[in-house]
């Protein structure tokens, strides 16, 4: 039904180039009303459309032609879309049209909410309260008004004409651009025109208005319902003084950095906004308890970010101090609702403001489609969110109930990462970045360099120099998975290396040699839990330099380091790491979730032999020959006469020791390695990669099975 608005548009181009939406909108309203109130017996033309146009608009069009012929093509477009005014359906495809043609939402960050999405939101925040009754609703980011119309189709479906009225001028917003907050008058209006609601009534409401400058508590009237999609955009970016909407920006942006009393009940306005970047959805969280009174609902469509990242935490805290959270729903992009990367993740937030805040919420994960909302939920409790959240008070996205029970045994049973356990201490380091050290290597195109066969170089002038590892590089167990062809940056081509040895393989970069550095483990920084495997680790050559998209771990021991490393690339580490990883990157504070398992000197022994077997039959361990014959641990314990085991079986018994140690039974541990292809993060997709990978996990859990066996006899 779009096409019918971009019919219009085209003509209304000729007649206001420079307001052509404005136009569009004004035009359809006008044929609309036209339609309804006549059932289009009486005249319609050019003239007749120009002279209602010019009565609608809410601020007085631009110059534009008053060519007859022009105006009576406009006319006839506008008629055949007046359909679009006088149903639910078409004006949510109406508001969709406008919002994707538009590219001042788009600066904005401003994103149409699908009707289905908004019926959603509508439906999971009003059911709750009682059908009689009328409720001040707002959305203080109403753009073309999607969600409150879903508010008033859902409460209007079965009310009487004067209850209807009620209900249209129950409705509030407030929208920073002229043009959305007109067609949100628009529509609201045609929706509440024929109980006798009038445009002037409706405009009262919607609010032409900055949200985050407006002082909304000088009247000190609060809102029983909030429903809101905050815009999604950066404030990082320096814009133009003659940028449109440039003054509100700075306005936007002294205001948050001058916070100021809002609800009085409530810390100042705009202390909760973290570190990171500044965000406009991040401000119109913080703000959405302010208009509400005690009891109210919010629904909120929101980035995943809200639930995951760090620089979130304070907002979290509050949310759950400040609010009963009913649910959360967390979605993936792939089935294009919204017009951006199908790997974006966004949510639907339920809550109820309240003095008591939450004791338990609902969740699920990795939802498509809207009506997933109404699917069977994981009710978690706040004990839950202390230990999977951390001190980041995250909220996990999950999609099963066995995922919490399995987590709820792992998270209990071992050590966080950073805090001191039988790995001993573990430091987490970057240690050179990329994009503002490049002072600190070279590309080594242009280079002559000699490869001295165990990845290192020398330069013209016979310097040593070492690769920098980058994220990229890093395989399990692969200190060179892959090597650089071409370009640079995310154009760059690499290729596989196979079996190559490490010798013939080609970095990006060269840099100078580290010197004594202590045992490391590079680990891929740029992952996700959709990927094959989202936690991947190598050995790090003692000489050679990491990227910041190969963060290390540093370990007190080689011994240490070597478990380390074996826990690292096991499966069960991965799939625990899976439910704990939200974004695109395992930065500290998500690794900061992940535990070690508990294990005595001698597992740890045993742990960093498979590990140690499983580097010496790998072509690019990053070993140096002698490491290769005796294990690098040889001075630190007895294992000097240690004699490596088969790849295979070493990585099953890793499985194994990691798995019991974590607390876990034979059957949890059939249920980690499912290769159900309906999991997202399932391993089913590393089984059809790795031929040895499923027969990996079969003998793990055969001994886990045969350990349990001998335990009960």
């Amino acid at each position: 039904m779009s096409s019918v608005w971009d019919a219009v548009h085209i003509v209304a181009r000729e007649v206001c180039p420079s307001d052509s939406f404005r136009l569009s909108n004004l035009s359809i309203a006008a044929a609309a009303k036209h339609a309804a109130a006549t059932n289009r017996k009486s005249r319609w033309d050019g003239s007749t459309a120009e002279r209602v146009v010019r009565e609608l608009a809410l601020t007085p069009l631009p110059d534009y032609s008053t060519d007859a012929v022009l105006w009576a093509r406009l006319a006839e477009r506008a008629l055949e879309a007046s359909h679009l005014g006088a149903s639910a359906e078409g004006m949510h495809s109406w508001a969709a049209a406008y919002q994707r043609a538009s590219t001042t939402q788009k600066s904005l960050g401003a994103y149409a909410t699908h009707n289905s999405f908004a019926s959603a939101l509508a439906r999971i925040t009003l059911n709750t309260l009682p059908a009689s009754g009328t409720y001040r609703i707002v959305d203080p980011s109403v753009g073309a008004g999607n969600l409150l119309l879903a508010a008033l189709e859902l409460r209007g479906r079965t009310a009487t004409d004067a209850d209807r009225k009620k209900l249209v001028l129950s409705l509030h917003g407030m929208e920073l651009d002229p043009r959305a907050r007109e067609l949100c008058c628009l529509l609201i209006w045609l929706a509440g025109a024929s109980v006798g609601v009038t445009l002037k009534q409706v405009a009262k409401n919607i609010v032409l208005g900055n949200a985050l400058t407006h002082d909304w508590w000088a009247k000190q009237d609060l809102f029983e319902v909030l429903l809101m999609n905050p815009p999604w955009e950066s404030l990082r970016h320096q814009v133009d003084a003659d940028e449109e909407h440039a003054d509100e920006r700075a306005a936007t942006l002294n205001r948050l950095s001058n916070p100021e009393t809002g609800h009085p009940d409530l810390p100042a306005l705009f202390t909760a906004q973290g570190s990171g970047d500044r965000n406009l959805f991040k401000a119109f969280v913080e703000l959405a308890p302010h208009l509400l009174g005690d009891g109210g609902r919010l629904g909120a469509l929101l980035p995943a970010a809200f639930a995951s990242d760090a620089g979130l935490t304070d907002l979290r805290k509050r949310y759950f101090s400040q609010f009963e959270i009913a649910r959360w729903t967390s979605y993936e992009n792939r089935a294009g609702y919204f017009p951006i990367d199908g790997r974006y993740k966004f949510g639907l937030l339920a809550a109820t403001r309240s003095r008591k805040g939450t004791r338990q919420l609902s969740v699920r994960g990795f939802a498509v489609e809207p009506d997933e909302v109404d699917a069977p939920h994981i009710a978690l409790q706040r004990s839950d969110i202390n230990l999977i959240g951390r001190k980041y008070h995250i909220i996990p996205e999950l999609s099963q109930r066995r995922e919490l029970e399995l987590l709820r045994v792992v998270l209990g049973n071992g050590t966080p990462l950073f805090e001191s356990g039988s790995l001993g201490n573990v430091t987490y380091r970057r240690e050179i970045d990329l994009s503002l050290a490049k002072d600190q290597f070279r590309p080594v195109s242009g280079l002559k360099l000699h490869a001295c066969g165990d990845g290192t170089f020398l330069d013209a002038k016979g310097h040593l120099l070492v690769p920098l590892l980058e994220g990229r590089s890093v395989g399990a167990f692969d200190c060179s998975q892959k090597s650089w062809v071409s370009g640079s940056g995310r154009t760059a081509a690499w290729r596989e290396n196979g079996n190559d040895s490490v010798g013939t393989c080609k970095p990006q970069y060269v840099t100078a040699p580290s010197v004594a550095s202590p045992p490391r483990i590079a680990i891929c920084d740029v992952t996700a839990a959709t990927n094959t495997r989202t936690v991947i680790a190598t050995w790090v050559p003692e000489t050679w330099r990491c990227g910041n998209t190969a963060p290390v771990l540093e370990f007190e021991s080689y011994l240490a380091a070597f478990a380390g490393l074996g826990i690292l690339n096991s499966l069960v580490f991965d799939w625990v790491a899976r439910r704990l990883t939200s974004g695109l990157h395992l930065n500290k504070f998500i690794l900061e979730g992940f535990v070690w398992p508990k294990l005595g000197s001698s597992e740890i022994e045993l742990v960093a032999l498979c590990a140690w077997s499983i580097c010496i039959a790998h072509p690019r361990s990053g070993l140096t020959k002698e490491q290769t014959t005796t294990v690098p641990w040889a001075h630190e314990s007895k294992g000097r006469s240690a004699k490596p085991k088969s790849a295979k079986h070493a990585a099953a018994t890793i499985e194994h020791v990691v798995s019991r140690a974590l607390g876990l039974s034979a059957s949890q541990l059939e249920a980690i390695f499912d290769p159900d292809p309906s999991d997202r993060r399932g391993f089913w997709r590393y089984f059809a990669a790795n031929a040895e990978a499923e027969g990996i996990a079969k003998s793990a859990l055969a001994i886990a099975l045969k350990g349990e066996e001998q335990r009960v006899g």
